[in-house]
């Protein structure tokens, strides 16, 4: 039971951050064309290491799992992946809540909260090498890499083949 409280917490918070990073890259401007294979699983590497070295500096906990290019039904996917064997109730990462990007304080009980944690998001994103958040930041998927798996860019066709879901 615990399990799955767990999972649909976790399910409900990546989806606030999901919508709130996809609401960003709606004004965002694309990157560079695709890299070779091995260039993009090498900069995601190092892109990993430095969020965990970011994540441990500013007082968070990381276990055993890192970012990562996989086979998933055929297609390349980028997820988290776990770097080790690991026991049932280990950590995974633990985020101090000084890393939490949050409205403004005055704002954070308003209606529209995921609108104004989108902005504060999109905010942060114009700070680029000056924002504090700059290593999460670059960790974050690409709109493209998003357009290959992420619902908001599925055809209605392939939302059809999902509409029997809860």
């Amino acid at each position: 039971k615990m399990k799955g409280k767990f999972m649909l917490r976790s399910f409900a918070a990546l989806a606030c951050l999901s919508l709130t990073y996809m609401t960003f890259l709606l004004t965002r401007s694309s990157r560079a064309p695709p890299r070779r294979k091995l260039d993009r699983d090498h900069e995601l590497a190092m892109v990993s290491d430095e969020l965990i070295q970011w994540l441990r500096k500013h007082g968070g906990s990381v276990g055993h799992v890192a970012l990562q290019y996989f086979d998933h039904g055929g297609d390349s996917v980028r997820g988290l992946v776990a770097t080790q064997d690991l026991v049932q109730g280990a950590l995974l990462f633990k985020i101090p809540s000084n890393l939490f990007i949050l409205p403004p304080k005055n704002m954070e009980r308003e209606e529209h909260a995921e609108i104004l944690l989108a902005a504060a998001v999109a905010e942060e994103f114009r700070g680029g090498a000056g924002s504090k958040w700059r290593k999460y930041l670059r960790a974050l998927p690409s709109r493209e890499e998003l357009g290959l798996y992420h619902p908001m860019y599925a055809s209605n066709e392939d939302l059809a083949l999902f509409s029997d879901l809860p």
